[in-house]
């Protein structure tokens, strides 16, 4: 197009040249008006190809599918806030995006579901540092409003009075409260909230103990009675924090676990729970503990878990468990002790069966010597079922001795469930007699047995060197009769096969 003169020059120009001038101007006016409708028509396309192609079906999904969808995604798990603690030892960085808000931020619907279901904005883990708690609190007062009247799990890794505080008009809507108290501060008031928790029904406690402290010879003189009375509370954790520390409605609890704590301290918060049907102990080492001479009878648990490897069982001499149908032992020797000897500690669970008179069903050992295995086995009777021994250190002949122990039908007779491993150090199996054991335990063995429905072995790292080595045509014939008994219906897992020999790796699983 040329250009025309500025202002009104122009129209002094020739006729021609200004017909010639009108034309070229209509014909961009009506480019200028075309291209709208051009390009609603190309916006148009695009659409239906995204929602064709990119969005096949989701968008059609009512709201209630997409809003089931979006609590399975979100599960369980804490959406995490603010920066992590330095002193906690994890990194500063930002937290990665939580499930929620990568949710409402897909598209324009997922945000309109996301930000009206209140669940998922219902569980938060808090991580800050301190210098950044003024921007938690900025986004805890865009999130809490979310969660509505539903019940709130809140787990505060890190915190202080203000923001304990901030949280204050939320605790009333409490279900699962897990918090973590420097002692030596006492930065926690007795008071979190005036009014009842009344949703509240588990509650998890931890202290930060300085290690120079050892234990809880400096009492900080803290008391909290902000959870003595909840009505629903039924299972409580206490992680270095014992009972002079907290007033809880101990009566009415099933579940309680007790990390960090002397024999003492256990037994002090343990003779008002009555009502306790499971019980998990990780036990300070002490010279012992001088309780009552009767032994401490809790009528109704059934399942008692110690986790703390070299676990001292002194505490078991002094309870009773009449209805106990399920343990978990840390059987680690002290250090010094010398084998073929049965530890302290399998003695003192010898004597705990016999004289709480218990039915156990199951049973599962960690880190046991095959002295403290057989024991232990033997004493919980012809009712167990389900043994499970993990963590073994033990040699061939630890082994070998093991299955000549069970190819007694006497011994365990009921056994339907055999799961052995991960083991820590590397041992050949000799899978020939492994199969002959697995058939002896699948027979019939007359009233009062029970046949073998599993077997489960988790094998260490490489053999050494050195070690014994079986013949292709041993371990043929031996994995052959392993699976055998997997097709005469054996649920057979055997996993992580080492070296067998220095020169075939089989990688073989019975599946």
């Amino acid at each position: 197009m040329s250009r025309l003169p500025d202002g009104d020059s122009f129209l002094s120009a020739p006729p021609h040249a200004l017909r010639a001038h009108l034309s070229e101007i209509d014909a961009e006016t009506a480019q200028l008006r075309a291209r709208p409708a051009f390009l609603a028509g190309k916006r148009e396309s695009i659409v239906d190809a995204l929602q064709s192609v990119t969005y096949p079906s989701i968008l059609a999904l009512p709201a209630e599918i997409v809003a089931e969808i979006f609590l399975n995604c979100v599960g369980s798990g804490y959406a995490r806030i603010g920066r992590a603690d330095l002193e906690l030892g994890i990194s500063t960085q930002p937290l990665e995006p939580c499930a929620p808000l990568l949710l409402a931020s897909a598209c324009r619907r997922w945000r309109e579901i996301a930000l009206f279901l209140q669940p998922i904005w219902s569980s938060i883990d808090i991580q800050t540092a301190w210098t950044a708690m003024a921007s938690a609190e900025n986004i805890l007062a865009r999130w809490l409003p979310r969660t509505g009247t539903h019940p709130l799990t809140v787990s505060i890794r890190s915190f202080n009075s203000d923001l304990l505080s901030f949280l204050s008009p939320f605790m009333h809507k409490l279900q699962h409260f897990q918090c973590f108290i420097d002692a030596e501060q006492d930065l926690f008031p007795s008071k979190l909230c005036e009014e009842r928790l009344t949703l509240l029904r588990r509650l998890d406690v931890a202290s930060f103990v300085n290690d120079e402290d050892e234990g809880f010879e400096v009492d900080p003189s803290i008391h909290v009675t902000t959870f003595e009375n909840c009505p629903l509370l039924r299972r409580v954790s206490l992680t270095s924090f014992p009972r002079d520390w907290i007033s809880l409605p101990w009566e009415l609890l099933i579940h309680l676990e007790l990390h960090e704590l002397y024999d003492d301290q256990c037994m002090e918060i343990l003779k008002d729970t009555l009502a306790l049907e499971t019980l998990v102990l990780s036990v300070l080492p002490s010279d012992g503990i001088s309780w009552g001479a009767a032994p401490l009878r809790l009528p109704h648990l059934h399942t008692l878990r110690f986790t703390r490897y070299q676990s001292e069982l002194d505490i078991l001499t002094n309870i009773d468990l009449p209805s106990l149908t399920h343990v978990d032992l840390a059987l680690m020797k002290r250090p010094g002790s010398l084998e073929p000897e049965v530890s302290e500690n399998a003695t003192h669970f010898q004597d705990f069966v016999l004289r709480s008179a218990c039915s156990l069903r199951s049973i599962t050992l960690m880190c046991p010597t095959i002295e403290d295995t057989i024991a232990c086995l033997r004493a919980a009777g012809r009712t167990l079922s389900v043994v499970k021994l993990q963590d073994i250190y033990w040699h061939i002949r630890d082994l070998n001795r093991f299955m000549r122990t069970l190819k007694s039908a006497d011994f365990i007779p009921n056994l339907t469930s055999l799961a052995v491993g991960p083991c820590s150090s590397a041992i050949e199996v000799p899978y020939g007699d492994l199969a002959a054991l697995l058939a002896f335990r699948r027979q019939d063995h007359g009233e009062g047995t029970a046949r073998l429905e599993s077997f489960e072995l988790v094998l260490g790292g490489s053999l050494p060197p050195n070690s014994p080595q079986p013949t292709l045509a041993e371990l043929d014939d031996g994995l052959s009769a392993l699976r055998t008994l997997e097709d005469d219906g054996l649920k057979l897992d055997i996993r992580c096969l080492q070296k067998m020999t220095r020169a075939v790796l089989f990688s073989f699983a019975c599946s």
